[in-house]
């Protein structure tokens, strides 16, 4: 397999958006509320001008969720859709390969190179399942832990 057939193996939210949801319209705007990075009505997704490249992209994989479920924001619906998001953007074998690239670095740095955001990396950290954790080990020689939050966490 080469370097182009991997990243094409990779999730790519706004291929997604577009092919699944052509007419959904994208608008960039400083006019959400405090702490809201996106909405969406079903037929507009408002990103806040302020993410930048990663968080643009944590933010439409989020929003996918909701419109696949066809729901809003919600405890549980807020839950699936991170899981689900933080899912699809950071499979295992990216994660170990960042874990092996930074042995120690920061979730800041460790997103960086994920390509996400903050939030949606700690979210896929919080849900690791044993297995996860257990490959994330091995591929580290024992060495892994998960990094701790910054005040920089951007959602």
């Amino acid at each position: 397999m080469t370097n182009v057939d991997t990243l094409d193996a990779r999730y790519h939210p706004w291929r997604h958006l577009g092919q699944r949801y052509p007419n959904i319209r994208v608008i960039y705007t400083d006019h959400l509320p405090a702490k809201t990075p996106a909405r969406h009505d079903g037929r507009i997704i408002w990103l806040s001008t302020d993410l930048d490249q990663a968080a643009r992209r944590s933010r439409i994989a989020h929003t996918i969720v909701h419109l696949q479920q066809h729901q809003h924001c919600s405890p549980g619906g807020e839950f699936v859709a991170d899981t689900t998001a933080a899912y699809r953007l950071i499979g295992l074998p990216d994660l170990i390969d960042a874990y092996q690239r930074h042995p120690h670095g920061s979730i800041t740095k460790l997103a960086a190179h994920l390509w996400v955001d903050e939030h949606t990396l700690a979210h896929r950290l919080a849900t690791l399942d044993p297995i996860e954790t257990a490959e994330l080990e091995h591929h580290t020689n024992g060495t892994w832990t998960p990094p701790t939050l910054g005040s920089g966490n951007s959602r």
